[in-house]
């Protein structure tokens, strides 16, 4: 074991919790252990390190479940091609918009790295159900889908420059090129004092 050097002394308890959101009503059911955190707070912990959107805004943020409406309104209107610009993190948006291609019969591409990855780890640790055949259509090669039966969840929701949406917006996705018919949401909340 090697010796500890007389430089570094435990100072205190840290926790790291990474992006989150408090839902009071998830569309899982699984609500945010608020009293863990009282636990931890209590037991002498010596910062926070939490990773929360708009986190400076007084108030709180509505459900998840308030955009399904929204959302079924832009799937029944869109006729092409829907392209929907997400935080890759949100596994509950990603949960809504794919419950939602499956009630309007649309396959699910994800697009951007983050995307791809995060849907992957989410459905192989049971976060995200996607229905069989709903995802995963080919973008490319002999028989792609029809524009109108596609869904692409993408990237890029705050105009990350090397992000999927970007590199649609100026025709350089390798998969998806956007016609006349085809609709993009941008699925993020801005900060209205930059507008």
């Amino acid at each position: 074991m090697r010796p500890r050097s007389p430089f570094i002394r435990p100072v205190g308890i840290v926790v790291h919790t990474g992006d989150f959101k408090i839902d009071q009503t998830p569309i899982d059911g699984q609500h945010l252990d608020v009293h863990r955190f009282a636990e931890l707070g209590a037991s002498g912990v010596l910062a926070l390190f939490a990773d929360s959107t708009n986190i400076d805004r007084r108030g709180f943020t509505g459900s998840e479940r308030e955009v399904i409406e929204a959302f079924e309104e832009i799937f029944t209107s869109t006729t092409g091609r829907l392209v929907v610009a997400a935080f890759a993190s949100s596994i509950y948006r990603m949960q809504i918009l794919v419950d939602l291609a499956a009630q309007f019969d649309r396959k699910v591409a994800f697009l951007g790295r983050g995307m791809i990855q995060n849907s992957e780890i989410a459905q192989r640790l049971g976060y995200l159900r996607i229905p069989t055949g709903c995802t995963n259509p080919r973008l490319r090669g002999q028989q792609p889908p029809p524009a109108e039966d596609v869904l692409c969840l993408a990237t890029g929701s705050q105009g990350e420059p090397m992000a999927a949406l970007s590199r649609i917006a100026i025709d350089d996705h390798r998969f998806v090129k956007l016609g006349p018919d085809d609709t993009v949401v941008l699925s993020a909340r801005g900060d209205p004092r930059k507008r």
